[in-house]
């Protein structure tokens, strides 16, 4: 009977307590990106693009060097952005590891969406996509360090794409 129990158990908290960080990679290139169609009903591209410029604003430190290009006739914003790593040591002591940054682009039609970051490297000597920190067979493949920069980066455009949905859907008051 205890073994039964602890087996349902394992199956039913297992999944629960797993953890799901994985960087979602185009099957094509190889590389990392995030792309989705995000609808919103009732809202016109011109709405959904002016919440979508006043998130950025929001969101960025430097929205100005954020923003690369914009077509407020087609409802396009192309951007570019990065973020700080950081890695803990055995003591607590945080040191940096450098940066992660990447490329977007959001285009607006009437009651949808669509986003799109690629591009989303590790800023090194030559180009590092994130994708490779899952690649246990490579040979410089790192196990104290790549899966702490892997749940940092999830982490950070879960957070990102969240506030981005958030802030498109609401409607101004």
């Amino acid at each position: 009977m205890n073994k039964i129990l602890t087996t349902l158990l394992c199956l039913v908290l297992l999944p629960l307590l797993a953890n799901d960080t994985q960087i979602p990679v185009n099957e094509k290139t190889g590389l990392a990106e995030y792309v989705n169609v995000v609808k919103v009903g009732g809202a016109t591209a011109a709405q959904m693009h002016d919440r979508a410029k006043k998130w950025i604003h929001g969101f960025f430190a430097n929205p100005y060097k954020v923003i690369t290009s914009e077509d407020t006739l087609a409802h396009e914003i192309e951007g570019k952005g990065r973020f700080r790593m950081s890695v803990t040591d055995k003591k607590g002591n945080v040191s940096p590891a450098g940066f992660v940054a990447f490329k977007f682009t959001l285009m607006f039609k009437e009651g949808r969406y669509r986003y799109h970051f690629h591009r989303i490297r590790w800023e090194q000597p030559s180009y590092f996509d994130v994708s490779r920190w899952e690649k246990t067979d490579d040979p410089k493949y790192q196990a104290e360090m790549y899966p702490k920069y892997v749940e940092q980066t999830v982490n950070y455009f879960n957070n990102m794409l969240d506030g981005l949905e958030e802030a498109v859907a609401t409607p101004e008051e």
